[in-house]
């Protein structure tokens, strides 16, 4: 009997089962924590907490003490292993096919974070890098943007082997005025945590077309050109229209323009409509749109309500 039939058999079950692992995640992310806090963080009353904890606590998946609740060992690996049932009891799994289809690409991971204050951008970076671990080998080129969920992401990732014959490089040039979420710095931790080599440019993510044409013969740039050109795994965030339109210093005329054709994201220097339509594109260095499509292996990486 599957996941919908016994919910169907016996739908009090999801109701339950869903606010036990709630209760678990909250735990795991906040402990030691307290019944009056978690019932304030799930917005269900004391009571329900205690008697669910007591359950809890019976099983052996959480212990209590005076400064509050632990998950234990055992707590962390049923968390782990209700992930796939809880993706069928909040209808995830449906979501993720709807998307490949939509979107028509190959796969869609969907992290849970439903749960105020349990998922931060650390958690959610360290289970994206488990995915992207599978697409690394030798001999690649790596190439990876810039921003805070980058950061986290690599920051959170464990290697257990090396990459000598590898080498990253910021998929684009630099963007905002905090150097840690810049991809030259993302690219050297990267670089460091593979024990690859690593190629960084000096230069901003937005350059205009008459500076451009200035630069393009500077032999760095001409070797920056060909490694992005070249490829292999590309990891990337996807920025929010607004915001990115105003870390790029864009006009007012151009802010207007995004804002009159809906614009949503952007990815590369340019703007997207919901239907995917390119509203606006900049002049920029680093990996175009066109060089996208040629990428071998491309893995998005998009957190929080705010890019949903």
């Amino acid at each position: 009997m599957i996941i919908s039939d016994l919910m169907k058999l016996i739908p009090e079950m999801a109701e339950m089962y869903l606010t036990r692992i709630d209760i678990l995640k909250v735990i795991s992310g906040n402990q030691p924590i307290g019944r009056r806090a978690i019932s304030r963080i799930l917005n269900i009353n004391e009571r329900q907490v205690r008697n669910q904890s007591e359950i809890l606590q019976k099983f052996k998946y959480i212990k209590t003490s005076e400064m509050g609740m632990y998950i234990t060992e055992e707590g962390l690996e049923v968390l782990r292993m209700s992930e796939m049932y809880a993706h069928e009891f909040k209808n995830l799994s449906s979501i993720r096919n709807a998307l490949i289809k939509s979107l028509g690409i190959t796969d869609v991971h969907i992290i849970d974070a439903s749960v105020a204050g349990v998922l931060n951008e650390v958690q959610f970076a360290s289970r994206a890098q488990i995915y992207i671990h599978d697409f690394l080998e030798n001999k690649q080129v790596i190439g990876i943007t810039g921003g805070s969920t980058m950061k986290s992401l690599v920051d959170g990732m464990n290697v257990d082997r090396s990459y000598p014959d590898s080498i990253v490089v910021p998929a684009r040039g630099s963007l905002g005025r905090k150097y840690k979420y810049q991809a030259n710095s993302i690219v050297e931790i990267l670089a460091d945590k593979l024990g690859a080599d690593y190629f960084i440019i000096n230069f901003p993510d937005y350059i205009d077309s008459d500076l451009m044409q200035g630069i393009e013969q500077d032999e760095e740039i001409q070797r920056y050109n060909s490694l992005v050109n070249e490829i292999d795994l590309l990891i990337f965030g996807v920025g929010r229209a607004d915001i990115m339109s105003q870390r790029r210093g864009l006009s007012s005329n151009n802010v207007e323009l995004l804002e009159r054709e809906r614009a949503v994201s952007e990815a590369f220097g340019n703007y997207f409509d919901l239907d995917g339509n390119i509203i606006y594109e900049t002049g920029s260095i680093g990996l175009s749109l066109d060089g996208y499509k040629k990428v071998k292996t491309a893995i998005a990486v998009a957190s929080r309500k705010r890019k949903s």
